[in-house]
């Protein structure tokens, strides 16, 4: 006898709807996450460039 698969409950699309959002979200946190580390590598190699081109002693 083979086990055949009761449909999904409300509760059931629920859980899978809100899986479903949760698994978005930290996807795009993960994203925004590279996104500001990419930002401040960059921000970081702009100020060094620049305190390279200042002048030393006003000169």
């Amino acid at each position: 006898m083979q086990c055949m698969p009761a449909a999904l409950t409300a509760k059931d699309e629920e859980l899978v709807a809100v899986s479903s959002s949760y698994v978005k979200y930290a996807i795009e946190q993960e994203y925004l996450r590279a996104e500001i580390d990419r930002l401040k590598d960059e921000l970081a190699q702009g100020n060094k460039r620049e305190c390279e081109e200042l002048p030393v002693n006003g000169t």
